[in-house]
């Protein structure tokens, strides 16, 4: 699986390396980010005349027509690159990382399928979407109260975090600007004008099943 791993805020309190051999890195005087795992589901674009970067991990997909299309780094750019960044249209399981006029901005896919964790630092912000990284921030403990959520469910029903002292970001966006750090709740809302029915059902069903014209099953 892809993952990002950084650090944004004052890099003279914190020393951070990646845990890994990252394919795409990039850092300026207050961020350090770095990116690997799944080249599939990885794609990165920076641009260090004007300081800023994005990173994505997971799969983007848009209807197009009579199928659903998988995003490309170009798809994503169209969509990260413009100074507000709207990616409530875009359906999948992702995870976004922008940075741009020394603010850095952070989006989950509204389903709820991916992640990232938050520390607060001394002198800024860890980010992680490995929970068992963040041992490189804190000594991580376990929150039993968060943790019993989980109890004999295949799926965490809550938000938040089962370490003490992390945010979990999911179904949200949030940004970090000025060491301080704001959180946006974006959940799934389901469509109500749309007449659903099974004939939809399996249409929908259908082009999920067809990427960019090749059948998968």
């Amino acid at each position: 699986m892809s993952w990002v791993f950084g650090y944004f805020g004052n890099r003279e309190r914190l020393n951070i390396y990646s845990p890994e051999t990252p394919i795409h890195s990039y850092t300026t005087s207050n961020l350090v980010l770095y990116s690997g795992g799944n080249k599939e589901t990885l794609f990165f674009k920076s641009d260090p005349l004007q300081s800023k970067c994005w990173v994505v991990i997971g799969v983007g997909l848009k209807e197009t027509g009579d199928e659903y299309k998988i995003f490309n780094v170009s798809d994503w750019d169209k969509y990260l690159s413009p100074q507000g960044t709207d990616l409530r249209e875009v359906n999948g399981h992702f995870v976004a990382v922008k940075y741009a006029n020394d603010e850095l901005k952070f989006f989950s896919d509204e389903f709820g399928l991916r992640e990232i964790y938050l520390v607060k630092l001394a002198g800024g912000y860890g980010f992680t979407t490995r929970i068992d990284w963040l041992k490189y921030f804190i000594n991580p403990d376990l929150d039993l109260l968060a943790f019993g959520s989980r109890w004999l469910l295949q799926n965490q029903i809550s938000r938040n975090s089962i370490i003490k002292n992390v945010t979990r970001l999911v179904c949200a966006n949030a940004s970090i600007k000025n060491n301080s750090l704001s959180i946006e709740e974006n959940p799934w809302q389901p469509d109500f004008e749309t007449i659903g029915g099974k004939e939809k059902f399996d249409t929908t069903l259908k082009k999920l099943l067809t990427i960019s014209g090749k059948k998968i099953s």
